[in-house]
């Protein structure tokens, strides 16, 4: 019988060095993400200005403060103030030119996750070529190569797969019900061989959403306290059903939290309170004015504001030379939230001069400003009833 002899054990140390990869042609500070990165990670309603977030120097105001300028609203976006400049001071750019809704200071034209290449945002020191704000964030969006590509998606959330909300468990109401439906595809390729390119794209959005909004309203003791104009307009609709065990809002509570007079303070005197409105008595601190009422009612339930809306983009590609290209973007945004039909496009055509190479997979870079530029201003909202 045969026996393996026991090898030597080496053991090998690699010790390499390389220089730290720095930025030596301007004094910008900024975050870039793209290509595979940008399609693989995890992003709540396909909205890529959410990773504005993993700038450093980012904070959610939408979270903390409630102010959601700067990002995206159509997305669903928060806002997001960067390096402690404003949520307004962000100055949104698309393929190099402007593109900014003045009305929000946010987004003016969406372009589908799959439309783009890459997504980077300048924190500080962007050269003078950018301008407007000291935070810049621009998106780069697909061309068409030498080799025919495109896709397919569908994206699914829907409430089934989600829990129920806090203040659904802590009031015992059913869980809120939302279905949110985002598919769509792209497409792109070449008309004339390293010369003449295309891509376009479409994305549906269907979110059907309703869930329990609550608001307090008057209850009967209100009335006995209010002047005769105000019960008889409230007689004449009647007084909505309320449920007072499960909050409500007495006299006391309005004279010191919400008017702000101080705890302690109601019915030191006479006038230090809530008065009847007829005999001018102080009203009993005890007294509930205003109890919780509940409704179903079409609203933001997790998977965005009920909307039925379309993005389609269209872009054509000619390179002239090496160094030399031109492109033509059009982008429609067409939305119908709540039957009000909403509509924003943003037309732009531009030459580059750029080193460049054949291409041949999925896109290109990041670019530089254009040397010549036709870019109307991004359409207006307007609403028409439907």
């Amino acid at each position: 019988m045969g026996f393996l002899e026991l090898g030597q054990v080496n053991e090998t140390v690699t010790v390499t060095e390389s220089a730290l990869a720095m930025n030596t042609l301007n004094g910008e500070l900024s975050h870039e993400i793209s290509g595979k990165e940008l399609h693989e990670l995890p992003l709540l309603n396909q909205n890529y200005y959410e990773l504005m977030k993993l700038t450093p120097g980012a904070a959610d105001t939408g979270s903390v403060t409630g102010d959601v300028r700067g990002s995206s609203a159509m997305s669903g976006g928060g806002g997001i103030a960067v390096g402690g400049a404003r949520t307004s001071s962000v100055n949104f750019m698309l393929d190099g030119s402007e593109n900014n809704d003045t009305f929000i200071a946010g987004v003016a034209q969406d372009i589908p996750l799959d439309t783009v290449q890459e997504f980077k945002v300048q924190s500080n020191g962007a050269t003078a070529e950018y301008g407007r704000n000291p935070v810049v964030t621009n998106v780069v969006s697909k061309s068409g190569t030498n080799a025919l590509h495109g896709s397919l998606y569908e994206v699914y959330r829907g409430a089934a797969l989600s829990t129920a909300t806090f203040d659904d468990k802590a009031s015992g109401n059913p869980k809120s019900n939302f279905v949110r439906n985002q598919f769509g595809g792209s497409l792109g390729g070449r008309i004339i061989k390293d010369k003449l390119f295309y891509f376009g794209s479409v994305e549906g959005i269907r979110v059907r959403s309703s869930g329990t909004s609550r608001f307090f309203v008057p209850v009967q003791a209100f009335l006995d306290n209010a002047t005769p104009a105000v019960v008889s307009y409230m007689n004449t609709y009647g007084l909505p059903a309320s449920n007072c065990s499960d909050q409500a809002i007495t006299a006391k509570q309005i004279w010191e939290n919400i008017e702000g007079n101080g705890a302690g303070t109601y019915g030191t005197t006479p006038t230090n309170g809530l008065l009847n409105a007829n005999s001018g008595a102080l009203i009993p601190a005890s007294t509930q004015l205003f109890c919780r009422t509940s409704l179903q009612a079409p609203v933001d339930a997790g998977g965005g504001t009920p909307q039925n809306t379309w993005l389609a983009t269209g872009r054509i590609d000619y390179q002239y030379s090496s160094k030399t290209s031109c492109d033509s973007v059009f982008s429609e945004h067409r939305s119908n939230p709540h039957a009000q039909l909403l509509d924003e496009h943003l037309f732009r055509a531009a030459c580059f001069l750029q080193p460049s190479s054949p291409r041949a997979s999925s896109g290109q870079s990041s670019r530089n400003s254009p040397m010549l530029a036709i870019q109307p201003q991004p359409g207006w909202p307007h609403g028409h009833g439907r």
